[in-house]
């Protein structure tokens, strides 16, 4: 019993994790989706089979310490910028404006964002991942079923197995689906009845001569309009068809929250909200001529809680506005009412400059902060949403900053751009 004891003790002070550090909570999160990367070398085989030979006679080794990652490992490596526009407008996001659109710089004009009276208090939030959800070639399916068009779902010739997507393609329709990120598919129509077009025709202007280059199919066509309205529905017919379709597909979708849009056409937008957040990834659907749908698009995700993260202060957030890593995509509504007000990314200075002299700097004014989660994609092609701020200025715009601590989330690679000098070309002929 006593040598039992006594080997105990020596295989407890000879484990290599016995001291090792608590792990911090990007590590614990981690775990929730992915299972830990396993070393496959000859040295932790003979490990896990010393383990294992240890445990038939009753003693426990703890190697858990082998198998997990250092405990300072971010959460996830965030996207740069030209990841985050390219990902966002492969999921259809037409309403969130992502990194890239707020990094708009004029030629010999930049800011130095300075605090105004801003909170210097620290605090937390909490970080969601979106896990997508069913079966990509089934959706496909079910969408084909309840718009009648023929074909299976085959994988397009772009797809890949980080990225894959799957269609159906006929002449006058188009159903896909991008199986990654927030799993965004659509089903759309063209047909010339479904737009509003009951006799086709060349437009005289475009009407070619003999001895035009241009062949014929390169004609352009006009539409000879209905004269009764293009939707007879009305908004409550429109609502319940709308919420039916979705039912249907396997999505619910809340009456009271449609948004209805008439114009040529009609369309209504559902916002998909989760976990209180407005994730800005709506379910959309369109109609046509004799009240025919002809689009519909959504998402097929579900948000998962990673946990709660220290943040910094709004005060300590501005100095994140130059670096030009830590921007996020705020909900939809907040761009809405942006819209009309003067912007950095639309606006340029009113003033001259000149191109070959050193870019001016201009001082902005950060005078007020709003907490608000901002949607970001990681390096992976995966979608979160993160606590972050807008930050709104003296100059009638804001910036929508990550405010995690450094640490939880790892940041690309600093962008380097060098403005050069203007060149005016010398006319040719």
């Amino acid at each position: 019993m006593n040598e039992e004891f006594e080997l105990r003790n020596r295989l407890k002070k000879a484990d290599p994790g016995a001291d090792a550090p608590a792990l911090n909570e990007g590590l614990v999160a981690q775990a929730a989706l992915k299972a830990p990367k396993r070393f496959t070398s000859f040295k932790m085989a003979r490990l896990t089979m010393a383990a294992a030979s240890l445990s038939v006679v009753g003693l426990a080794v703890t190697s858990v310490s082998l198998l997990q990652p250092a405990a300072n490992e971010p959460l996830f490596s965030l996207a740069g910028a030209s990841q985050q526009g390219a990902m966002s407008m492969e999921a259809g996001v037409q309403d969130s404006k992502m990194a890239a659109d707020s990094m708009m710089i004029w030629p010999g004009f930049s800011y130095n964002y300075l605090p105004g009276d801003l909170s210097k208090d620290m605090g937390t939030g909490r970080v969601y991942q979106a896990k997508l959800v069913g079966d990509p070639i089934e959706i496909v399916g079910k969408l084909a079923a309840r718009f009648g068009v023929p074909g299976s779902a085959t994988r397009d010739e772009w797809s890949s197995d980080e990225y894959p997507s799957y269609s159906i393609q006929t002449e006058t329709s188009s159903i896909g689906i991008f199986y990654s990120g927030t799993g965004s598919w659509y089903y759309s129509s063209w047909s010339d009845q479904n737009f509003g077009c009951i006799e086709p025709r060349i437009a005289e202007e475009d009407v070619k001569s003999e001895d035009s280059e241009e062949s014929a199919e390169e004609d352009s066509y006009v539409c000879e309009t209905p004269p009764e309205p293009l939707i007879t529905a009305s908004d409550a017919e429109l609502i319940a068809e709308a919420t039916e379709v979705f039912a249907s597909l396997g999505f619910q979708v809340s009456a009271n929250q449609a948004k209805i849009y008439r114009g040529w056409g009609a369309s209504i937008n559902f916002p998909n909200i989760q976990n209180g957040i407005d994730t800005g990834m709506d379910y959309s659907i369109s109609w046509g001529y004799g009240n025919k749908i002809n689009y519909v698009s959504g998402h097929s995700f579900e948000l998962v809680d990673r946990g709660q993260f220290k943040t910094v202060s709004p005060l300590d957030a501005v100095s994140r506005i130059a670096d030009g890593r830590w921007y996020g995509g705020a909900p939809s509504s907040f761009y809405e009412s942006m819209a009309n007000a003067t912007s950095a990314t639309s606006v340029a200075p009113t003033k001259d400059y000149d191109l070959e002299l050193q870019p001016e700097v201009s001082d902005v004014l950060v005078v007020r902060s709003e907490e608000s989660m901002l949607s970001v994609y990681d390096s992976q092609g995966n979608f979160w949403f993160v606590p972050g701020y807008i930050l709104y200025n003296d100059q009638g715009w804001f910036d929508t900053i990550i405010s995690l601590e450094e640490g939880v989330i790892e940041l690309p690679e600093p962008y380097n751009f060098e403005i050069m000098p203007y060149i005016e070309e010398e006319p040719k002929g």
